[in-house]
């Protein structure tokens, strides 16, 4: 009698199609200035930077990292 190794696929076989979070986070960016109204955009864009810097910061903290 002989066996028959059936191959699965892994990980490594088929990769995530998702993104990575800072690509996500590239394009989400991208799509918040687009829409910022002009006469208010310097101010809006300093409080989208504030914002991403504090979600970039829990990211790394999240991920075991130091600032």
């Amino acid at each position: 009698m002989s066996a028959v190794v059936i191959q699965f696929p892994s990980r490594r076989t088929y990769p995530e199609t998702r993104p990575d979070a800072l690509s996500a986070a590239a394009e989400l960016i991208a799509k918040v200035v687009a829409d910022l109204p002009f006469e208010d955009e310097e101010t809006s864009i300093l409080k989208l930077l504030r914002s991403i810097d504090r979600k970039l910061g829990q990211l790394v903290s999240a991920k075991g990292g130091a600032i």
